[in-house]
């Protein structure tokens, strides 16, 4: 995106001589803009990390498929159905992370979405 784009949408804005980011405007674009950006791709069993709909936060609330979704940790704690991460490090600092977070909720429940 261009800068003059990014003021026209209200994501940076200048203070004077100075530049400075909307942070809850970015955060809202980061959100919704993820998960087609950046679409999740599952793939096999194997040991990781819980994620999206089988994680702590949404895990008693929501009903997913029989093998849980998961970021590949090797250590992992659970079995499942491999989500690729956003980031290669996104699933050691989910595990060392003491606020449970769904980092991939958006990109899996995007593509489940009817169009």
């Amino acid at each position: 995106m261009s800068l003059r784009r990014l003021i026209a949408h209200d994501l940076v804005r200048y203070e004077g001589r100075r530049r400075s980011i909307n942070r809850l405007r970015a955060r809202g674009l980061i959100e919704h803009a993820v998960a087609w950006l950046a679409p999740a791709q599952l793939g096999k069993i194997d040991l990781g990390l819980a994620t999206a709909h089988s994680a702590p936060p949404l895990a008693d609330k929501l009903m997913g498929d029989s093998d849980p979704l998961i970021m590949p940790l090797s250590e992992g704690p659970l079995r499942g159905r491999t989500v690729t991460p956003l980031h290669p490090s996104a699933p050691l600092a989910a595990k060392n992370d003491p606020k449970p977070r769904c980092e991939s909720c958006e990109r899996v429940c995007e593509g489940r979405r009817p169009h």
